[in-house]
Formats: structure tokens, sequence, C-alpha cells
């Protein structure tokens, strides 16, 4: 697996990104 590397790269930040949208969307849940 030549792109592991490219691959943990790559979905390390998606992951961070997709926890941001989460945690933003229950923020915004609770404060309405």
């Amino acid at each position: 697996m030549p792109f592991s590397g490219d691959v943990i790269s790559v979905q390390a930040p998606i992951t961070f990104i997709s926890y941001v949208l989460i945690l933003s969307f229950l923020v915004q849940r609770w404060d309405v």
C-alpha cells in the first residue's frame, strides 16, 4: 500500500472537519 501515508494525511483533516461540523451542529441545536 504505497499510498497509505497519503490516505492518512487526507483522512486526518477530513475527520477533524467532520468533528468540528458535528460540534457546531450540536451547539446550534442547544442555542435554539
